[in-house]
């Protein structure tokens, strides 16, 4: 019955992640919108002024979209870095987020497995074996929110306490993870 709650949780969680990223893709649209008439709103100013030929005119086009697009992928968060993930586990106010990257960065080789790169999935999380499946990487942080808000129930603040939980709920089967861990 658990499970059931935590995957109704997850599915809410999802269709608000499926909300959100879908209002990000509306807003980038209209950015690139305004980008783009603003840019020709420039060219055709510039063209009147200045009497440049039309390969100049899209020279300047291209190298400002592309630019722009440049602009744009550095402030979607939803683009996957190590930075991106420290400030999303911290957003979502994720207790211990030092040893919460260490968890990701150990059972992602590093965030080059093909667990992760073909199932966002961060954490390792399956259940009877099979291996859980994210739309995004975002979603497997949310996720471990959900596991982490619903199963710790110790201090908040002491370390020790945290690496005691995860071996006590088998969150790896290496049990030297947590010695893994704290050696990271």
């Amino acid at each position: 019955m658990e499970y059931t709650e935590i995957k109704s949780i997850y599915d809410n969680q999802k269709q608000i992640t499926k909300l959100k990223h879908s209002l990000i893709k509306w807003q980038v649209v209209l950015v690139v919108l305004i980008v783009f008439f603003l840019l020709m709103i420039y060219l055709l100013a510039n063209e009147i002024k200045c009497k440049k030929t039309a390969l100049n005119n899209e020279l300047i086009l291209k190298e400002q979209l592309i630019n722009k697009q440049k602009e744009l992928n550095e402030i979607n968060r939803v683009l996957f870095s190590e930075y991106n993930l420290k400030q999303e586990i911290i957003r979502q106010e994720i207790l211990f987020p030092e040893i919460v990257l260490k968890q990701a960065k150990l059972e992602t080789n590093n965030f080059k497995s093909n667990v992760f790169l073909s199932k966002n999935n961060l954490f390792g999380f399956q259940n009877d074996f099979k291996i859980y499946e994210f739309d995004n990487w975002i979603e497997c942080v949310n996720f471990y929110k959900i596991l982490q808000d619903r199963y710790y129930k110790g201090s908040r603040t002491d370390e020790n306490e945290y690496y005691k939980w995860l071996k006590s709920h088998k969150f790896a089967f290496d049990g030297r993870y947590n010695e893994k861990l704290k050696k990271m």
